[in-house]
């Protein structure tokens, strides 16, 4: 029995007992005798009256003796109640100090011992132990029951661990079940106490958890520990079923103990512990022995594996078994297929993580063709940690943040593939992948290094991870996940899915616990590299020393593979150049291009259908925009017609009602310029002829595809006229997000052709040379004198245009100027010239001009033309040397004959 420290505790002293008071016999006679000898002087009867005050006095006396020592009583006895309360929280204070010192000698917090030396001291059970408090008596007073009590209350510690020196071993007696384990919890608390370095332990084969112990720990008889420690072996045998009381041993008030040889425990008053609980004790000391760099000799894991080692004495097992490292037991072999199906990886800057993603690739590949199993294999941190796998068969493509857009696609790919083999087990009948025919379907895994930037780049992949996590199992889907911190990156949706989580050393103890469980990957060293805790998918926790590849490993590997052609789960970026000779035939529409539908693992052609009303064509200078019209103009075969590209023909080409009704499409290239090169005074009614075009056409069965270089001025009225629109590369982001693009989809770099539409990006194809066929555009008429009649012409600058006609040919009058009557024309050709002030101020030559005459405007704005023809229809823009001819109220262009 270990001893207690000894502790003494002094009792207070207790007060005697008051003695009771006498009888007042003198005080009462004095009051007679005095009655007496003073009615023998003065004869008053009244004198007798004082003889009755002696025996009231007597009374009162006593009385109040009675009351002062009973008042006295009770304040003794309440100070001796608070002192003795005051002794007993003393006690309790020492029993819980006491009580807290044995159960130090219960904990399975590890304690290891350098040596056997010395008593090995263990609880063994709980009950009452002696506390080694002594109540001291004053040296006045006498004991009381109250004291006594308290006396035996001190002397024992209640529900205390009970320690005993169990080296010459220990004993359990009670039913099996029970015995064994309170033989467990005891060999647990040994184990926590005996170093692994020194300590050899043997336990039944059925003790399945004495395996995770950091000891070396080997088979031995049933119903039996042994820790044998330089020689001492300290047994825990519970097979000898002795009855209750066995041996004359050191008897525990309330717990039923002896020691004989060794000690003996009674079984239905000892702690115990399942093996469930005993497994997880030994795993945490397993980790703190890792952590302090604690091992057995013959259990210590090696400080580096070479995986071509492994895979010699491993060979290809079922499903995706491969070798990662070793563990104590040996080879620690891993199938992503029954244990996963996907994994989470995590580990700080330099724990690994690379070297384990290219060793785990290579184990699965080992002894196995591609069309068993393929990689996708993702490295946000710039595509070299993969670097070496790029020659092997199975990996049908790595993706890098070198190229954002292609990875991109890749991703959006893989919903396709979930969807592809969907199609395979529904026409198969088959409700996994397990049930089809070999080859059929290529296991897929999907190899995420760097996972956090992933998502972090494209947030939208999170539900994409998910799916794939959620449905991965039966389709041949696998993920393995690598990321530093996988707190708040690896969702819930995912984590739920995920059974293999392997912890090689992080930072944060928070990221341990969130992924393992524990805090065990925050204790593993910094050295060596490549060691990790493994979750497996039975929930078993391994401590695991990785293997390491080397580059002749993949030459190795991919010589040994059987050629097979894979199933590619993504298509090919667009060509930058595609003939338009080249591209498909289409369904329906006038095909330009080709589509991207990453998401569908197909490059459809572009057609313009029906369905997608006018088109509008976005993009800046060298973006291929007239290169589209022209594709789209091959794809009509005939029945595309260019509109012109100038104002002034434009506008001639857009007043004919029959326009919208040529049927086809109409191409108008360079629609913004256009508008922009027309005059102030023309704009806003030349885009209003546009828009009456684009609704008339729509009505008409005539579709118009326009070109701009941004959505500005005029054209941002027209917008919402085009039903649909195609995006090449615009000028700035600024210009594509007011374009109504995707800003994640904007490219600065795009090539010519390139562009989205339709939510899906698209290259334009090119078409051969070939002549345009331009709308017809009538021509301005010409002005001719009139054999015999007046012309009436009005100009900013008559004085200038006075010498164009030949005087012998035609007389030229001056409005408001006199007529010159000494001329003589031959000819009776007349020219009625005058400015616009000229004309107004002379109101009777002006009706008869607007009544009869025709009228040519010269260098005069749409105001001269309003103010002169009274009329407030916008006439034609001009071009270069044109003017307006304004017959029967109509105005037409014109140039001078």
């Amino acid at each position: 029995m270990i001893e207690p420290p000894a502790i003494r505790i002094p009792l207070p002293v207790e007060s005697p007992e008051l003695p009771r008071a006498g009888f007042p016999l003198v005080a009462t006679l004095a009051p007679l005798v005095v009655a007496g000898v003073l009615f023998a002087v003065t004869g008053s009867p009244y004198m007798l009256l004082m003889a009755v005050l002696g025996p009231v006095i007597a009374g009162a006396s006593m009385l109040d003796g009675r009351r002062q020592r009973a008042k006295t009583r009770r304040a003794a006895v309440g100070h001796q109640a608070s002192t003795l309360a005051a002794v007993r929280d003393q006690v309790r204070e020492a029993h819980d100090a006491e009580r807290q010192r044995l159960r130090g000698f219960a904990s399975t917090t590890p304690v290891w011992m350098s040596s056997a030396d010395g008593p090995l001291e263990l609880a063994i059970g709980r009950g009452n132990a002696p506390s080694g408090i002594v109540l001291g008596d004053g040296t006045r007073g006498t004991r009381s029951p109250e004291s006594d009590a308290l006396r035996e209350e001190a002397a024992w510690v209640a529900g205390a661990s009970i320690v005993r020196d169990v080296t010459g071993g220990i004993e359990v007696v009670g039913f099996g079940v029970v015995a064994a384990a309170a033989a467990r919890l005891i060999a647990i608390r040994l184990a926590a106490r005996l170093s692994p370095v020194s300590t050899i332990v043997t336990a039944p084969r059925g003790e399945t958890w004495a395996r995770a112990l950091p000891h070396e720990v080997r088979d031995g008889p049933d119903q039996r520990f042994s820790f044998a420690v330089d020689g001492r072996v300290t047994a825990i045998d519970w097979s000898a079923g002795h009855g209750a009381g066995h041996g004359a041993g050191h008897s525990v008030p309330g717990h039923r103990t002896a020691a004989v040889a060794g000690v003996i425990v009674d079984a239905p008053g000892a702690d115990t512990m399942t093996a469930a609980g005993a497994r997880k004790v030994a795993l945490r000391l397993a980790e703190t022995a890792d952590a302090r760099g604690i091992r057995s000799p013959s259990r210590a894991l090696p400080e580096q594996v070479v995986l071509a080692d492994l895979l010699t004495a491993a060979p290809a097992g079922p499903g995706l078994t491969a070798p990662l490292g070793c563990d104590d037991t040996g080879v620690f072999l891993l199938d992503l297929v029954t244990e996963g199906p996907h994994a989470v990886v995590a580990g700080t800057t330099g724990s690994g993580k690379s070297e384990l993603l290219v060793s785990w690739v290579l184990g699965m590949a080992s002894g196995r063709s591609a069309d068993e199993v393929a990689f996708v294999l993702v490295d946000f941190k710039g595509g070299a940690a993969f670097a070496p796998l790029e020659k092997l068969p199975h990996v049908l493509g790595t993706l890098s943040d070198l190229d954002g857009r292609l990875a991109g696609r890749a991703m959006e790919s893989l919903r396709a593939e979930v969807l592809r083999r969907e199609r395979v087990l529904a026409g198969a009948a088959a409700r996994s992948i397990d049930e089809l025919p070999a080859g059929t379907l290529a296991r897929l895994v999907v190899v995420v290094d760097e996972f956090a930037a992933v998502v972090t780049d494209r947030p939208e992949l999170h539900g994409l991870f998910a799916d794939l996590a959620a449905r991965g199992r039966s389709l041949g889907l696998h993920l393995i996940l690598c990321t530093q911190r996988p707190a708040g990156i690896v969702r819930d949706a995912v984590l739920a899915n995920v059974a293999v989580r392997i912890a090689l050393r992080v930072s944060d103890r928070g990221d341990s616990i969130g992924l393992i469980g524990s805090d065990a990957a925050a204790r593993l060293p910094v050295t060596p590299k490549g060691r990790a805790i493994v979750i497996d998918g039975a929930g078993q926790e391994r401590l695991v020393q990785l293997a390491i590849a080397v580059p002749d490993d993949v030459s190795r590997i991919a010589a040994a593979t059987v050629p097979s052609v894979a199933f590619r789960p993504w298509t090919d970026p667009l060509p930058p150049v595609i003939a338009h000779d080249a591209l498909p035939a289409a369904t329906e529409g006038i095909p330009f291009g080709l589509r991207d539908l990453p998401a569908e693992q197909r490059q459809p052609v572009a057609a313009l259908e029906p369905r997608h009303g006018h088109l509008l064509v976005l993009g800046a200078p060298g973006s291929g925009a007239t290169t589209t019209l022209e594709s789209i103009a091959a794809g009509a075969q005939g029945a595309a017609q260019w509109l012109p590209s100038d104002p002034v023909a434009l506008w001639q080409a857009l007043v004919d009602p029959a326009v919208a009704s040529r049927g086809g499409v109409l191409l108008l290239d360079d629609l913004d310029l256009v508008l922009a090169r027309c005059g102030a005074d023309h704009s806003v009614e030349l885009t209003e002829l546009v828009a009456r075009l684009l609704r008339e056409a729509t009505q008409r069965g005539t579709r118009v595809v326009a070109s701009a270089r941004r959505l500005t001025g005029p054209l941002h009225a027209l917008g919402p006229l085009f039903v649909s629109r195609l995006l090449l590369r615009l000028a700035s982001r600024e210009e594509h997000l007011l374009a109504g693009g995707d800003p994640a989809s904007y490219d600065s770099r795009a090539l010519a052709g390139a562009g989205t539409w339709q939510g899906a990006a698209v290259q334009v194809a090119r078409p051969s040379p070939a002549p345009r066929r331009a709308v017809p555009v009538e021509s301005p008429v010409r002005i001719r004198l009139p054999v015999s009649g007046e012309l009436a012409v009005v100009s900013t600058r008559p004085r200038a245009l006075a010498g164009r006609w030949d005087a012998d040919v035609v007389r030229v009058r001056v409005i408001g100027e006199p007529a010159d009557a000494s001329l003589v024309i031959a000819a009776q050709q007349v020219v009625l010239l005058g400015d616009p002030d000229g004309w107004q101020s002379d109101w009777a030559e002006l009706a008869r001009a607007r009544r009869d005459l025709p009228i040519v405007l010269h260098e005069c704005g749409v105001s001269e033309h309003r103010s002169i023809t009274r009329s407030r229809e916008m006439p034609p823009p001009l071009g270069p040397g044109e003017v307006w001819l304004v017959e029967h109220g109509r105005t037409r262009r014109a140039v001078w004959d």
